[in-house]
């Protein structure tokens, strides 16, 4: 079994937890799931970076159209313990596009996949997205 940490950073931190194997379906996917308050995120992070066999998270970067909406900093400073805990840990870490998680993994593949009601955080949804994306490209069913 694969177990995948995906991540949604910000000041409110979305983690979703999967375990899959090569040979599970979609509805043996199991999932975990938590919203994580900022001031929380190196507590929860850490004891899940532990067991993770990969990590995967949000690549956050401001540029023009993010600096009008929203600055996040504390994006950048989950996203920096991950890339510690992932270090410390010898945890593979992959950073993905929002965009990309967001299109593979749809609310309407989801709801087909019966996770969608699984989790009910928007933000975990997100991390959700994140470690199926993961999934997906290190070649387990998803």
């Amino acid at each position: 079994m694969t177990l995948i940490m995906g991540v949604d950073p910000g000041k409110t931190t979305g983690v979703a937890v999967i375990e899959t194997s090569a040979v599970a379906t979609r509805e043996q996917i199991i999932v975990w799931w938590a919203e994580v308050a900022f001031e929380d995120a190196p507590q929860a992070l850490s004891g899940l970076a532990l067991k993770a066999d990969l990590i995967a998270t949000e690549r956050y970067f401001i540029n023009a159209k993010t600096a009008r909406r929203s600055r996040q900093p504390e994006a950048f400073y989950v996203i920096g313990g991950l890339v510690f805990l992932a270090a410390l840990t010898e945890t593979p870490l992959e950073l993905q596009s929002a965009a990309d998680a967001k299109n593979a993994f749809t609310d309407h593949l989801l709801t087909k996949m019966e996770l969608l009601d699984k989790v009910r955080s928007a933000h975990a949804r997100d991390g959700l997205r994140h470690a199926l994306l993961a999934a997906r490209r290190i070649g387990v069913a998803v």
